[in-house]
């Protein structure tokens, strides 16, 4: 629901404790997780507006007041703790740099992290599984890619960036919101259990899952091949897709693992395209097939 008129609180000094979230944003972002324990931070009415949609992720807004109605109206920004409107000076020196879109919001990180990878693969028919992405725009590309192409779960390796570090959210659109993720090792036993990346994607191919594993190999199956060679099946079919490390690609390990290897064919003297960019062409491909997820929920909590 729209926010109450009584419940919007106004701003005017600095030191004002409920600001205390966004604070030096650029300083306590550089020390990961550890700068604000617990919390994640959006910005922007997008992002802002996906973080409203998920019960249980909404603590503090901050608004300029020239946006206020625009806030104040989102459907879900009565789940905020708090919401704080203040001029655009006072916003700006609060978190120390000129903040030109004007809302900003501060969350809770359990409720999106607290999923186990079995819990996001239970219902899923579509999943991306990242190999150490260390890149905080190409985690973010990913999410925008999977939610663009029905992907129902993302499953990430111990090493791959945090989805909810606050530019990696921002060029995710706020789809790391919406397209549920787990991180292997998040959790006691199943598919989050010890063995790592490879471990959880032998257990998914035992569990039944078509796990490609993207690659340059000349040896890896062009992916139009694979394609065309399962179009005729009619049986549901759970698909996911490996794609790996920016330099290194997919660890040899992860690959091995798989239940396919596949390439995507490119003009002499090219090997390689970004791995957004890749994910995107093989997801397009695989939703040919009928591996299409089920319709996002944003107003269903998380499982578990």
């Amino acid at each position: 629901m729209p926010l109450a008129p009584d419940r919007l609180d106004r701003a005017s000094d600095i030191d004002d404790p409920r600001l205390a979230d966004f604070r030096l944003m650029r300083d306590r972002d550089l020390l990961g997780r550890a700068g604000r324990p617990g919390l994640f931070i959006g910005e922007s009415l997008l992002v802002v507006e996906r973080m409203a949609r998920v019960p249980g992720v909404l603590k503090t807004v901050l608004v300029a007041e020239d946006r206020v109605d625009e806030v104040t109206a989102l459907d879900g920004i009565d789940r905020a703790a708090c919401v704080v409107a203040a001029p655009r000076a006072l916003v700006a020196e609060v978190t120390g740099f000129y903040f030109h879109r004007g809302v900003i919001a501060s969350g809770f990180r359990e409720p999106l992290e607290s999923r186990t990878v079995d819990q996001v693969l239970a219902g899923a028919s579509c999943a991306l599984i990242c190999d150490d992405i260390s890149n905080m725009d190409n985690a973010g590309a990913l999410f925008r890619d999977g939610a663009a192409f029905g992907v129902d779960a993302v499953v990430l390796s111990r090493d791959s960036h945090d989805p909810l570090y606050r530019k990696c959210l921002r060029t995710s659109m706020g789809h790391a919101l919406s397209v549920p993720f787990a991180r292997v090792g998040a959790g006691a036993k199943g598919l989050a259990g010890a063995n790592g990346t490879a471990g959880a994607v032998r257990d998914m191919v035992a569990a039944g899952w078509i796990v490609l594993g993207t690659s340059i190999d000349a040896s890896a199956e062009p992916l139009r091949e694979w394609v065309d060679s399962i179009a005729a099946t009619t049986a549901p079919l759970r698909v996911a897709v490996v794609v790996g490390h920016e330099h290194r690609g997919v660890s040899a390990n992860v690959l091995e693992a798989c239940s396919r290897r596949v390439r995507i064919p490119m003009a002499t003297g090219v090997d390689s395209l970004n791995v957004s960019v890749a994910a995107a062409v093989v997801l397009h491909e695989v939703t040919r097939v009928g591996a299409r997820a089920m319709p996002m929920r944003f107003d269903t909590p998380p499982p578990g």
